[in-house]
């Protein structure tokens, strides 16, 4: 017996657009954190430091750090934790056609011809991951 995978649409809708995004957004993120945790010490005018004062890199990190606690950034780590849930539960071959559909974004007719991709697959894993993606958001049921 076939397993349901329906969404519905609007939820659908919803989760295709995070799909798309989610690769850009894990980028994003990455290189936010490094920025970060990797920022270059800066040295003040006068060179001396005092043990009881809190140097200028360290005070740029908390900033920085502060600014990473905005509602956007826990918002957009939050939906890369549910994507990459939803990721752990396909297959090995259902995650390589996703990365094809939303990271590369082909076609199923793009996929079956580049990539020889049937057309059951690609929509199998396709449907997949919408509706996993779908119950780690709480979207459905």
């Amino acid at each position: 017996m076939r397993a349901n995978y329906d969404v519905p649409k609007n939820v659908k809708h919803k989760i295709t657009i995070e799909l798309y995004q989610y690769w850009e957004n894990k980028r994003q993120l990455a290189e936010y954190n490094l920025d970060v945790i990797d920022s270059t010490p800066e040295h003040d005018e006068t060179g001396i430091k005092s043990k009881y004062q809190i140097s200028k890199p360290t005070e740029n990190k908390a900033i920085k750090l502060a600014d990473a606690s905005t509602r956007l950034i826990m918002e957009a780590s939050k939906r890369i934790r549910y994507i990459d849930s939803a990721m752990k539960r396909l297959n090995d071959e259902d995650k390589i056609v996703v990365e094809y559909i939303f990271r590369d974004g082909l076609s199923q007719i793009q996929a079956e011809t580049q990539k020889n991709i049937a057309y059951d697959t690609y929509y199998n894993a396709k449907r997949k991951i919408i509706y996993y993606t779908a119950l780690e958001f709480g979207e459905i049921f």
